[in-house]
């Protein structure tokens, strides 16, 4: 309710502000707001661009899923300079611009207040090109259209299309995106023709009704050897898989882990053994061909065994040293830490923080950052983790993120230099987090960011949007 007020409000004020805009333009409270209206049309002059859907000469609509267009944007370019003959994504009233006025009847079109939308109307609006339009559509349009702030040399854009982004990680030269129902893809980020490749594992071929991947890892030894696994989303049914071919064919691969359900969410390689966390401390000595539950004490730290686990995170010096973050069955936060590879483990003093991400210095294993996701505060220690220094930065970020931080991420290439996001902001530090800076980014205040990716080869900040694609942060 309040997000879509806020929404109606900026409408509000650009309404007044346009002498062109008459009084009966309709805006309505929140509650008048349906879920969408299925589109399911293209423009006929974008059929054979559209990502998703294609028609030609009004046959039936077949769906793409091999390759999904990405389109490394150059700096200089907004989202919608994809031009498709005489028609443009989101120019609803056909004036040749995305404006205002386009932003007003898409809002009407989506109260379905008169008249009926014609069917470019309903392609125009569709704007993220998911089959319907709805609030997303406006979020999108309205990053890049009304309240956007001008992209430069700092920045690059990469669109994932309607892809929902779980995960993601960086296998030079190549993007790997794990998603919620869409499978694996990738993306060659030295390729000049930017091409999103589907690898598998949507919902459908899968099997798993809303199948959202948690993780995967590569095989050191075989490129082509993967692990993914994830989950019918907000279930306890596995969903491991295994692929021996490069995502070709895949494998369920959950032998060990269906009784009792054991859902694995996150993996590392650790001592010449595939290792996950999920309901508990998982071990694999073939890569994912079996698994075994390994038995550990979890009363000496844990109230009530596991409940759910945030992060699960190797040292990038001493790979015995592991920590994992999460909630216990009685919904109190721990951070656990082995010092043997997993052997044993100790608990870490964390001060009921709402620990949801930890972060490692890359050649300092005593260096750590965690944050507490409510109260926006970033902790460090420098004695792995026995103690912590409160690191909390200055007062606009509790007016700029209302719900605290979400991830941090260091700069591996110079580890001084820090990057943490909220909800909609990003914050930096070239001092360890002593002092911390906003940085203004090219994208609306009620975007959510929900993953930030260090890519050391390019000396670049990879940031996940959840609606506007990912941002690549080049220059600081």
């Amino acid at each position: 309710m309040q997000f879509f007020q806020t929404w109606m409000n900026r409408i509000y004020h650009f309404q007044n502000s346009w002498k062109s805009i008459t009084p009966t333009c309709a805006v309505a409270p929140a509650c008048a707001l349906r879920a969408g209206r299925t589109a399911g049309r293209l423009s006929p002059s974008s059929c054979f661009l559209s990502p998703f859907y294609a028609s030609c000469d009004g046959q039936a609509f077949f769906h793409l899923r091999k390759l999904r267009r990405a389109s490394l944007f150059p700096v200089s370019f907004l989202l919608f300079s994809f031009i498709y003959s005489q028609d443009i994504l989101g120019d609803v009233n056909q004036d040749g611009s995305v404006d205002i006025l386009d932003i007003i009847r898409t809002v009407n079109i989506i109260l379905e207040t008169p008249p009926e939308p014609t069917e470019y109307e309903l392609w125009a609006s569709d704007v993220n090109l998911d089959s319907q339009t709805n609030i997303l559509d406006l979020v999108v349009s309205m990053n890049y259209n009304l309240f956007e702030t001008p992209l430069n040399e700092e920045w690059a854009f990469i669109s994932t299309d309607s892809l929902s982004i779980s995960q993601f990680k960086i296998y030079s030269p190549y993007l790997y995106i794990g998603t919620f129902y869409d499978g694996l893809w990738r993306l060659n980020l030295d390729s000049e023709n930017h091409e999103w490749e589907y690898l598998g594992l949507s919902s459908e071929e899968t099997g798993i009704e809303d199948y959202v991947i948690y993780d995967f890892i590569r095989s050191e030894s075989d490129t082509d050897t993967w692990v993914v696994t994830g989950e019918k989303y907000y279930s306890t049914i596995p969903g491991v898989f295994k692929t021996t071919d490069g995502g070709a064919n895949w494998n369920l691969s959950v032998n060990g882990l269906e009784s009792p359900s054991r859902v694995i969410k996150k993996l590392e390689w650790v001592n010449n053994q595939l290792v996950g966390w999920g309901t508990g401390y998982i071990a694999s000595d073939n890569f994912g061909d079996t698994w075994n539950y390994v038995e550990l004490d979890y009363d000496q730290f844990l109230s009530g065994g596991i409940a759910y686990i945030f992060y699960f995170e190797k040292s990038n010096i001493n790979e015995n040293i592991l920590w994992v973050g999460g909630i216990s069955a009685w919904y109190t936060h721990f951070i656990i830490k082995s010092n043997d590879g997993g052997n044993s483990w100790v608990d870490l003093p964390h001060f009921g923080i709402y620990s949801m991400h930890l972060e490692l210095h890359p050649f300092d294993q005593n260096i750590i950052y965690t944050l507490d996701a409510w109260f926006g505060t970033i902790y460090k220690s420098e004695n792995g983790g026995e103690d912590w220094v409160n690191g909390e930065i200055s007062d606009p970020i509790f007016t700029h993120s209302e719900h605290g931080f979400h991830t941090i991420k260091i700069n591996s290439n110079d580890p001084d230099h820090l990057f943490c996001s909220g909800e909609s902001s990003l914050f930096q530090s070239f001092n360890g987090g002593s002092t911390w800076a906003e940085i203004n980014l090219p994208i609306y205040e009620t975007e959510y960011i929900n993953l930030l990716l260090f890519d050391s080869n390019r000396n670049q900040l990879l940031i996940n949007t959840w609606y506007s694609g990912i941002l690549i942060l080049k220059e600081w």
